[in-house]
């Protein structure tokens, strides 16, 4: 933490813990095997060196310690191939496309192969995540690059190590009779500035001309045989690709909304969808990134899927939500994902077309979406209830938090309360998803400020869960407030007023709820 911005972390004994500390202690434990290898006689080879560079020792620093599975170790005939493993791991060992672009020149009496060209694509175009939204994420923990520490560079020493921009490095390796492949194509086409860029890249790749061009929105009549050349992970590239170009509404002055580019993409993703993963397949049962995507889509806050106002946009998106949903409920069963996605999907609407709460009855959309909720929360409930059960996607704190908000954006103010009680009945379990997921603290936090921001319970009631809370606590008044506070989009505040309403008119009418400072407080996840 204390040298992320600068490399190498030169050792500085600041205080009595680093005076202690020995060398051995700086190392990770994949250097120190190697170490120990070497010192027991046995030669160090390519493929060492790149383990080397991954656990944050290599010649010709710099690299830092890096998460990452083992690279492919190649033997027997194609064992020199482990040297370009090791130049593609001192690559990927990098806090930035900078030192990236140092790592890659290394080797100058050698040409890269497509494996090099793949690492120095991923620095190049890194996760959109920014590095910013990770608290205390340092160099190799994650795939985002760090920001390029310039200190008392000249702006000619800056030039002559900035790196070349994709489009210039692609250029480079199509000069040399390399063309995209496997993980490369699955990258370039997964972060392409344009469909049609996307598609380029499927053109000039070994895939099949005729599969690429099944692939074209103007190609209607598809063929899943052809089609099925496409390996899927390219093709769930493209289908984010597609699901990503997807405009959002835009307001204009006179308070209106349009939408800027073309509206089609998700449509043709969905169609791509069916026809790619058919009934009766093996990837039709076991492959949900394509599912989960296009269900991310229609779940965007903002997204239009057709011209018109806020209203329209967010029913015709929940409506083709409905329907897609059907189907992939068909391929892969329930999801926890496509679960989170369909409670937003049915927020937008219910925040546009009934912000006051007004009842809902006779809106088949709405309706139908509020069912499909309430069933697979039922059934993923269920499954907590069975401890020996085998849960590939258990339900967690970030599932809750979105049904709770749900619940509360409705008005259900009756089941926000026996969601709450099934929490806190449920209380070991989730302690375990706390610990397993990374986000699970601030999440169950988040769950339990919006239950006591949006709700107002009977002081009976309040006992009752006061009796379940054990070693959790309720959230605290300023604690509430920062969590109102951080939504941007005012819905929370509007959800507290409405609560502090409906509460005031109750006890205007000589009906008890209890009082609201009874027991505030958080549970010590904050």
């Amino acid at each position: 933490m204390r040298y992320n911005k600068s490399w190498p972390p030169y050792r500085q004994d600041f205080d009595g813990h680093d005076v202690k500390r020995t060398f051995l202690d700086d190392q990770s434990r994949s250097v120190r095997a190697g170490s120990l290898m070497t010192a027991a006689g046995y030669a160090e080879d390519n493929y060492d060196r790149a383990l080397g560079a991954l656990g944050g020792m290599t010649l010709g620093s710099p690299t830092v310690q890096t998460r990452s599975q083992p690279p492919k170790e190649w033997k027997n005939d194609m064992i020199h191939e482990n040297f370009y493993t090791m130049w593609a791991m001192k690559i990927r060992s990098t806090r930035n496309a900078q030192e990236a672009w140092m790592q890659f020149n290394t080797f100058t009496d050698s040409e890269p192969n497509l494996q090099i060209y793949t690492e120095m694509f991923l620095k190049l175009q890194p996760s959109r995540t920014k590095i910013e939204a990770i608290p205390q994420c340092c160099p190799g923990d994650a795939r985002e690059a760090s920001p390029i520490h310039e200190a008392n560079l000249s702006e000619y020493e800056l030039a002559r190590l900035n790196p070349p921009t994709v489009g210039e490095l692609y250029n480079q390796m199509m000069n040399r009779g390399i063309r995209p492949s496997g993980s490369c194509l699955q990258h370039l086409v997964y972060v392409a500035d344009t469909v049609e860029q996307g598609l380029w890249y499927l053109r000039v790749s070994p895939l099949d001309p005729e599969a690429v061009r099944q692939l074209e929105a103007r190609n209607t009549d598809r063929d899943y045989a052809v089609l099925k050349r496409i390996p899927l992970l390219v093709f769930s590239s493209y289908i984010h690709l597609l699901c990503h170009k997807q405009p959002n509404r835009e307001r204009r002055e006179d308070g209106q909304s349009r939408a800027f580019g073309e509206l089609g993409y998700i449509r043709h993703a969905i169609e791509l969808v069916k026809t790619r993963l058919r009934p009766n397949t093996s990837e039709w049962i076991s492959f949900r990134p394509a599912w989960q995507m296009v269900c991310k889509a229609l779940a965007r806050p903002y997204v239009a899927v057709l011209g018109g106002g806020e209203v329209r946009n967010a029913r015709e998106a929940l409506h083709m939500f409905l329907d897609f949903h059907e189907l992939a409920e068909q391929a892969i069963g329930l999801d926890t994902e496509i679960f989170i996605h369909l409670c937003r999907a049915l927020q937008k609407v219910l925040i546009l077309q009934y912000p006051d709460g007004r009842p809902i009855q006779g809106d088949e959309v709405v309706e139908e979406a509020l069912r499909r909720v309430a069933a697979m929360f039922s059934t993923f409930s269920s499954h907590v209830a069975q401890p020996d059960i085998e849960r590939s996607q258990p339900i967690g704190p970030a599932h809750i938090h979105t049904y709770m908000r749900t619940l509360a954006i409705l008005g259900d103010v009756d089941g926000r309360i026996k969601l709450m009680r099934w929490v806190l009945q449920n209380k070991s379990y989730f302690d375990k998803e706390v610990e397993r997921t990374g986000r699970g603290q601030s999440m169950m936090a988040k769950t339990l400020c919006a239950f006591e921001a949006f709700t107002r319970v009977r002081e009976d009631q309040r006992i009752q869960m006061d009796a379940l809370m054990q070693d959790w606590r309720w959230p605290t008044s300023e604690e509430l407030l920062d969590y109102i506070e951080a939504d941007i989009t005012g819905i929370s505040n509007r959800l507290y007023e409405r609560a502090n309403e409906i509460a005031g008119n109750e006890i205007a009418s000589n009906i008890i709820v209890g009082d609201e400072t009874t027991s505030i407080g958080m549970v010590s996840y904050m």
